[in-house]
């Protein structure tokens, strides 16, 4: 099957699914309406309707079933292409590329911003939406959510780091080499705090941040400081224009969202880096060599101390199955996203009609079907939960 004809399998599958949604709430209604009708002749004319709509659910089934069978045995028998502009990865190598790469849990970043009152005026908000932009943009934009705090206290950053747990900390604003970086005291002015004090700050969390950016002039103190904890720390080693500024950060977390271990040279860190810096001098301005990239490499591969719950693994569930238990939570989806705290801008990206396989692709994502019995219990839905449990 080539990409033409699969394409139009999706499509009709689509096209069905669709059809089948609208003909299931309508027999939800028809039964609702035969439940309080009283007379007889409209009892029957209402029974009629309900057995037509039952055979014709049952057709559109079997269609999609053909449907889903022939993609499922598709993507199992097609061979991948090889890759001529590189070697193929072997074992040991797919191994070491992901010891370096970030896990399949979604990434936090958290942006911190400031710039006090007396202090030059920076463009934080375009650099702040051109970076939600950018990751909205991305294919995979499911991997990664973001949180921003504007005109950051020092206070401020604990609290946020506490509440968020985040794996990625950004903050943008002015920095003043080893007299530190610039935050807001309590009436708007200028409160500088050091790299030691960030330091001792971050690696209270150097179990789970796994990246810290600086986007301030002079930031490389800083970074030199902070790096002693955490894996990856970018500094700036000299003043650096608004314009350079954002191009690289919005490169930046472009890179991050579309790095793919297989392809792309690096850890995900080092890949968006390098074509961060690349794309301050595509762009026509100078400041390409100030961003810095300082790595630990005593902790790069280490272990977290703290307890890890291990999830279940995925289930090999069989292709019937899903599409059986797909197929009958179209009015549930909701509460079964709400189970697994899927957040709304992931819930945005579901294709209408389909949204109960898309949360099946996102448990698979996550290795998290294990927890799908469960969860169809928690939900109201012990008849699906059962038929999961048959498999």
């Amino acid at each position: 099957m080539n990409i033409n004809q699969k394409q139009r399998l999706e499509r009709q599958r689509d096209s069905l699914q669709d059809e089948w949604n609208l003909r299931n709430e309508k027999l939800t209604q028809l039964r609702r309406a035969l439940i309080i009708e009283a007379g007889a002749a409209v009892k029957f004319q209402l029974e009629q309707q309900i057995q037509a709509e039952e055979t014709e659910l049952k057709r559109l089934e079997q269609e999609l079933d053909n449907i889903e069978q022939t993609l499922s045995t598709t993507v199992e028998q097609t061979p991948s292409q090889p890759n001529f502009a590189q070697p193929p990865i072997t074992p040991s190598q797919k191994d070491q590329n992901q010891s370096c790469d970030f896990s399949m849990k979604p990434k936090k970043i958290l942006i911190l911003a400031a710039n006090p009152k007396q202090t030059v005026r920076l463009r934080l908000d375009e650099e702040l939406r051109d970076i939600k932009e950018g990751l909205q943009r991305s294919l995979n934009r499911d991997n990664f959510d973001l949180r921003y705090d504007l005109a950051v206290r020092p206070r401020d950053i604990r609290r946020a780091i506490l509440d968020y747990r985040p794996n990625i900390i950004h903050f943008s604003g002015h920095g003043f080499g080893g007299k530190g970086l610039s935050f807001e005291d309590e009436t708007g002015f200028e409160q500088l705090v050091t790299g030691e004090a960030l330091a001792g700050l971050f690696g209270q969390f150097s179990n789970q941040v796994e990246c810290v950016l600086l986007n301030a002039c002079y930031s490389q103190v800083q970074a030199n400081a902070i790096v002693q904890h955490i894996n990856y720390v970018i500094g700036m080693n000299d003043a650096i224009g608004d314009k350079a500024a954002i191009e690289f950060v919005v490169a930046f977390y472009d890179a991050l969202a579309a790095y793919n271990r297989e392809y792309d040279s690096g850890s995900p860190v080092e890949f968006a880096f390098n074509i961060a810096r690349n794309a301050i001098e595509l762009a026509g301005v100078s400041g390409e060599s100030i961003p810095e990239l300082k790595k630990n490499p005593n902790i790069i591969d280490k272990t977290p101390n703290l307890p890890v719950v291990e999830l279940p693994a995925n289930k090999q569930i069989p292709g019937q199955t899903k599409i059986f238990i797909c197929r009958r939570l179209t009015q549930d989806w909701q509460d079964l996203a709400d189970y697994f705290e899927i957040q709304p801008h992931e819930r945005a990206g579901f294709k209408p009609g389909r949204e109960p396989h898309s949360i099946w692709e996102w448990l698979e994502q996550r290795n998290r079907l294990g927890e799908l019995e469960s969860a169809l219990i928690e939900i109201g839905r012990e008849d699906l939960a059962q038929e999961l449990k048959k498999n």
